[in-house]
């Protein structure tokens, strides 16, 4: 796509790709205000189960499994368990040792508008290598953020910020952002729509 499908669009002027090194927030570790309004009991329900014993390689039916949830998130233990071959118990209990190894995850797109997100902005930062891990931990801890990763390219860190409004972010690029002094550099492209989120796989 970035050698062929991109170039032949004559507005495309410049395309800029970067590789994610490690993911500090984000996937599983979303932005934490999608349960800001829950109480301690029912995020602890959404926790996913701790694992027992010994991780053991995954099967065949493991990834059976996992290709059926990623065309339909919300399909029922007896359609997976029919797709995987094995009974609706084992399958259930499979999906249930899956999420405690982190093998697996489920996830919810979401308007952050419903949320009272009004500003969203993409950060990039240039971190000294020595303070990366630090600085890109300690971010991972600020509930602005719904994603810091470290990458590739003339800047080492990214995040993804989102606000009630322009204020918000403004205080929290000066005050809490602005407080690492590690922090080199930061680029902010504030996100003015978005054309096309996640979406269900077709075939």
């Amino acid at each position: 796509m970035l050698l062929h499908d991109i170039p032949r669009a004559a507005s495309v002027t410049a395309v800029s790709a970067h590789f994610i090194l490690h993911t500090y927030l984000g996937g599983p570790t979303a932005w934490r205000g999608r349960v800001a309004a829950l109480t301690a009991e029912q995020q602890e329900a959404l926790r996913p189960p701790e694992s027992v014993g010994e991780e053991s390689p995954l099967t065949a039916a493991d990834h059976a499994l996992i290709a059926a949830l990623r065309h339909g998130g919300r399909a029922s233990v007896a359609d997976l368990a029919a797709a995987a071959g094995l009974a609706p118990a084992t399958a259930a209990r499979r999906l249930a040792d899956l999420r405690a190894r982190g093998a697996l995850f489920f996830d919810v797109e979401i308007s952050a508008a419903l949320y009272g997100v009004t500003t969203q902005a993409f950060l990039w930062m240039a971190v000294a290598p020595a303070d990366l891990d630090e600085v890109a931990t300690t971010l991972a801890t600020h509930e602005e953020l719904a994603v810091v990763v470290a990458t590739t390219g003339p800047t080492n860190l990214a995040a993804q910020a989102l606000c009630p409004d322009p204020a918000a972010l403004h205080h929290y690029l000066t005050r809490r952002l602005g407080a690492l002094r590690a922090i080199h550099t930061v680029h902010t492209a504030p996100v003015l729509e978005i054309v096309k989120a996640v979406g269900p796989l077709t075939a």
